[in-house]
């Protein structure tokens, strides 16, 4: 129990660190920060707002939360970045206790390891987004439950329970109906397959009892923005997205092909452990296995089915393929070792072939690649490290397997993965921050509209859409962005404000040829991410300085 404490304390400080380290970059996180910083200072707790506009596409919850942690500790990114830092260090918690109870506690070891290491895991970890505290709600959610049914003290289980359904209401709360949906669909389906109607049964009434909080939620947000924006919520972000996938759409296969990626460096282990814990659910009745196994494979199906599908979606079952890569880790150290001899040659060895690989490639390919990174070279020290410490686990694991010593050879490979981010997080990261970040131009954004209360800057998009880049320049810059979407309303921001400025993606030709009454003065190009926004100041063409009447 000691090391598992130990492995949680030392992933969090390894969060922790990694999260205070770089600006927010676009696409997501700038979203989050802009609608965040409208809750703190508009005081509408209720409907989200980005851009001057009603953003109805999650409920409220996670942005309660990073409000809360803005108000009290200013909005900094690593403040705003705690409750997705936090999450993941209760998911790794909640993860190891259950596993440590219900496996044993060298299995809740590697479990540990195995999730607090996974790249995609750590990535999420580190960056502010919902899905990491909607993984957290749904792990907790189905690990209460299944330690209450386990429980001897008829008044462990009812707080079991009710904490369930608390907390898969709370899910719902931070992304919609999946957030009970997913967590009941487990453990009903557990049930249902053992023919335990009673607990099936229980099981619907916990979620009916937490869709109560989401429908509170709906109930109240209709009254305050309006019936349409529910409806849009529902049937068009979740309805919508799992039978037509309007966004994000993608191939059957695409979870296929990506989970292996992103349970680096343990993506081997998966099929054995999917294989060992089927053979004992089913032959040995092990249902702590099974619950895991159902759990991976049901989250895994359900987005499968989905139309609408990212990466970042099937951070739910991320717990349980740690489960059971964790238990195949733990069966091929105790087994002896001419057992499972093929899965050693098939998963172990490759797997420290890999490690080393990829930090020979490293460490052999940056020095001549300096000059093809362009904004990216200062990556080069950095990434010389790194392929260092891979090369040095790699090759040390290596050793160990040949002396027959798979345990050192995998401790040493998380070990080094931990090295890894650390270096990552800590030094390449931030030097990505100048060709990534928008923080300057922010800033410069601020000092040019800070001389006029109230004033706004305007975004000239005149099919409609919404100028997805600005939320990074509008975070920094401490300015509220209003669409201006037709000559009209550009006429009007001129109204209000003579010298207004104005934003466009890339190049404003074409724009300009759109609004030929307008002439315009650019005065900086400001890079988002890979694109690039021109901040400019429009006025009428001589012969059209009468703007139309207000």
């Amino acid at each position: 129990m000691n090391r598992l404490w130990l492995l949680v304390a030392g992933l969090s400080a390894l969060y922790l660190v990694g999260g205070v380290q770089r600006d927010f970059w676009y696409p997501d996180e700038p979203d989050m920060a802009e609608i965040t910083q409208h809750m703190i200072e508009s005081g509408d707790y209720l409907r989200l707002k980005l851009y001057e506009r009603e953003f109805p596409d999650y409920p409220p919850l996670f942005f309660w939360l990073t409000s809360a942690a803005g108000a009290l500790g200013g909005q900094s990114e690593w403040v705003l970045r705690l409750p997705t830092m936090l999450s993941a260090i209760g998911l790794l918690i909640v993860t190891g206790v259950w596993t440590q109870r219900r496996l044993g506690p060298r299995v809740a070891c590697w479990t540990v390891a195995v999730l607090g290491t996974a790249y995609y895991f750590v990535w999420q970890a580190v960056n502010m987004h919902l899905d990491m505290p909607f993984a957290f709600l749904i792990g907790a959610a189905i690990i209460a439950y299944d330690l209450a049914r386990t429980a001897a003290c008829a008044r462990d289980r009812a707080v079991g329970w009710v904490g369930a359904a608390l907390l898969m209401g709370l899910a719902s709360l931070v992304k919609g109906p999946a957030g009970i949906v997913l967590p009941a669909g487990v453990l009903g389906l557990d049930h249902l397959l053992r023919r335990e109607w009673r607990g099936a049964v229980r099981v619907t009434a916990l979620a009916a009892a937490g869709s109560c909080l989401f429908v509170a939620w709906a109930l109240a947000y209709a009254q305050a923005a309006g019936a349409s924006n529910l409806v849009y919520f529902i049937f068009k972000q979740n309805v919508g997205r799992f039978l037509t996938g309007h966004s994000h759409l993608r191939p059957p296969h695409y979870y296929l092909v990506n989970i292996w990626p992103g349970l680096a460096p343990w993506a081997l282990l998966l099929p054995v452990g999917l294989m060992a814990a089927w053979r004992e659910a089913r032959c040995n009745g092990n249902r702590p296995l099974g619950l895991a196994f159902l759990w991976f494979a049901l989250i895994f199906v359900f987005f499968t089915i989905s139309r609408s599908k990212r990466q970042v979606y099937i951070l739910p079952l991320y717990p349980m393929a740690a489960v059971l890569i964790g238990y195949a880790v733990t069966r091929l150290l105790e087994a002896p070792w001419a057992e499972w001899r093929l899965a050693r040659r098939l998963v172990l060895w490759p797997t420290a072939v890999a490690v080393l690989a990829a930090g020979l490639v490293g460490l052999c390919g940056l020095p001549f690649a300096g000059s093809q990174l362009g904004d990216y070279r200062d990556l080069v020290a950095p990434g010389l490290v790194a392929g260092a410490a891979l090369a040095a686990a790699g090759g040390y694991a290596l050793a160990c397997l040949l002396r027959r010593r798979a345990g050192p050879a995998l401790a040493v490979v998380a070990a080094g993965m931990g090295a890894i981010y650390l270096i990552a997080l800590v030094w390449a990261l931030p030097l990505m921050d100048d060709p990534l970040s928008a923080k300057a131009d922010g800033e410069w954004l601020d000092q040019e509209t800070r001389q006029e209360a109230g004033e706004v800057v305007g975004t000239v998009q005149l099919d409609g859409g919404v100028l997805k880049e600005a939320s990074a320049l509008s975070f920094y810059g401490r300015v509220p962005i209003v669409t201006l979407a037709s000559a009209a309303d550009v006429h009007a921001f001129l109204r209000r404000q003579p010298n207004g400025l104005v934003l466009v993606e890339g190049e404003p030709d074409s724009m300009l040829a759109a609004l030929r009454e307008f002439e315009a003065t650019i005065e900086r190009r400001c890079q988002v991410g890979g694109d690039v926004v021109v901040a400019m100041r429009l006025r009428p063409k001589k012969g059209n300085a009468g703007l139309p009447p207000g």
